[in-house]
């Protein structure tokens, strides 16, 4: 009989096993790997074949072939699928650059497309070395920090992060001036008033000012003075 050729596409290449018919062959199917058979036609003529990596006997069963093309092609379009883009950085939105405050505010910024949460931080210098305060991870598209901070210059950014972790470029920084240069304001007794004491209990009462922890007061005998630059 003369000699057959074959073909069979497995994992994306196409395979040949050429002249398939032997005296004797394997017992199994040639699934994988390089084969080289010996053995003789039905004229007693020595005959080798070579079976190149991924060649299936064309005897063989086609749905075994199906199965085997299906998954190289499920692992192909895994492997070659395209990975999702990061998201875009945050647009920011409050407090304006540059702005003076007397108490750290509400910073606020554009939520982000596929944007699943946000990182902020708020630094003591413009390359981020010395974080004052940060917040990783929150939904929210705004930032209430609820600390103190000495008076001074300070910059802020924001980051998006989707789902699967991908994280976008940091926001452009932002600057803010922290002043709190508030003073009391004094309601009682009245300047130059004359105090009987210890008949009349003195009592000194000023305003409250906003962020104050604690006052210190002072009382002397004699006019304060001041200090001329």
């Amino acid at each position: 009989m003369a000699a057959n050729a074959s073909k069979s596409v497995f994992a994306w290449v196409t395979m040949t096993c050429t002249l398939q018919r032997l005296d004797r062959r394997p017992a199994n199917p040639v699934l994988s790997g390089d084969v080289t058979l010996d053995g003789r036609d039905e004229h007693g003529l020595q005959r080798t074949i070579h079976c190149l990596r991924g060649s299936m006997d064309s005897r063989q069963k086609t749905y075994p072939k199906l199965r085997v093309f299906l998954a190289a092609l499920a692992v192909a379009l895994v492997t070659i699928a395209p990975a999702a883009s990061a998201p875009s950085a945050p647009n920011l939105i409050g407090p304006p650059a540059g702005a003076t405050v007397s108490f750290l505010p509400v910073f606020s910024w554009n939520p982000v497309s596929g944007a699943d949460k946000y990182n902020f931080v708020l630094a003591a210098d413009f390359a981020f070395n010395s974080p004052v305060y940060q917040v990783l991870g929150t939904k929210n598209t705004r930032a209430t920090p609820d600390t103190t901070v000495p008076n001074g210059s300070y910059w802020w950014r924001v980051q998006a992060v989707d789902a699967n972790g991908n994280t976008s470029a940091w926001s452009a920084p932002r600057s803010i001036e922290k002043l709190w240069a508030d003073s009391p304001s004094l309601t009682s007794p009245d300047d130059g008033a004359t105090v009987s004491f210890p008949a009349e209990p003195l009592v000194l009462r000023w305003d409250p000012v906003p962020g104050a922890a604690k006052y210190s007061v002072e009382i002397g005998d004699e006019e304060p003075r001041t200090t001329g630059r």
